[in-house]
């Protein structure tokens, strides 16, 4: 019993990586990075989940690079796999801070920091 509890406290520091969908789906977050990531010009990006129904998107981007209809892709492709009823607010920044660990994060999900619901 003792391997699967300490298996499970490994699981449980991992929460944060996966997004939880309006509909109630649990999804890992790489479902979402790639969409960004793909994208010409993208040069860096943080997904942070507000609530369910909410993603922030920060991007760094070479606009010269960056297509006209990045940012429609992202929504698109994030209402793809977290349903139509997610709002996606894209800001693009000169600069994505690191977590207080100085480690960088490509997904945040403050839902699963507040436990699954």
């Amino acid at each position: 019993m003792r391997a699967a509890s300490r298996y499970h406290e490994k699981i449980q520091g991992r929460t944060t990586d996966f997004i939880d969908s309006p509909d109630g789906r649990w999804q890992h977050g790489l479902s979402l990075v790639y969409v960004v990531r793909d994208i010409p010009g993208v040069e860096e990006f943080k997904i942070i989940q507000m609530r369910p129904d909410h993603v922030r998107v920060l991007i760094r981007t070479d606009l010269k690079q960056f297509p006209e209809d990045g940012m429609k892709c992202i929504v698109d492709g994030f209402r793809t796999r977290m349903g139509q009823k997610v709002n996606v607010t894209i800001e693009v920044v000169d600069e994505i801070p690191r977590e207080d660990s100085g480690k960088f994060r490509y997904v945040v999900s403050r839902i699963a920091e507040k436990g699954f619901r």
